[in-house]
């Protein structure tokens, strides 16, 4: 990602935060979140007017610029699958704010706090997981998938998509 297309994030963040934030909170520390696979996906932070006032670190995924929203590239579309997730109980952060248009941000987005953590590459692990770790690491995702299949879906997510069979499922 540029240094124009970052200045541009932050051109449009900073409005964003005066709208939705009391006032004297401002935007600070914009970035690439480099680690992972997520597309479009930022990183910044809102602080306080005095060093008192905690930061607080936020996420923001974009939808690619150009391309039709389907699919992955519908990003907004996470929105209310993220919610219920978070709802349930399950590990992932709620999305307090969403757009749908591209009034804001120049394409759709969503936005949610930064859970503490970092991207696990099973190939390629970050040096701080030592291999002492890596066991626990494992039995947790293991208890989040089975979480994840437990979750009623037809109940929280009654008039989100349906599900595709999984020939279609395969064959995308």
């Amino acid at each position: 990602m540029s240094a124009i297309a970052i200045e541009e994030l932050r051109r449009r963040l900073g409005p964003f935060v005066a709208a939705r934030f009391p006032a004297g909170r401002r935007l600070v520390d914009v970035h690439v979140m480099e680690d992972g696979h997520a597309g479009l996906t930022f990183g910044f932070s809102v602080a306080g007017s005095d060093a008192g006032q905690g930061a607080q670190a936020f996420v923001i995924k974009l939808a690619p610029p150009g391309v039709r929203r389907s699919g992955n590239t519908d990003v907004y579309r996470q929105t209310p699958l993220l919610n219920a997730l978070h709802g349930g109980g399950l590990p992932v952060p709620p999305v307090p704010f969403a757009a749908a248009d591209e009034a804001e941000m120049g394409v759709p987005y969503i936005v949610m706090p930064r859970l503490p953590g970092r991207t696990f590459v099973v190939w390629e692990p970050h040096p701080s997981f030592a291999a002492d770790v890596v066991p626990a690491l494992w039995r947790q995702t293991a208890t989040a998938l089975a979480a994840v299949h437990a979750f009623d879906w037809r109940r929280h997510l009654a008039d989100w998509e349906p599900p595709r069979p999984l020939a279609g499922e395969l064959g995308h």
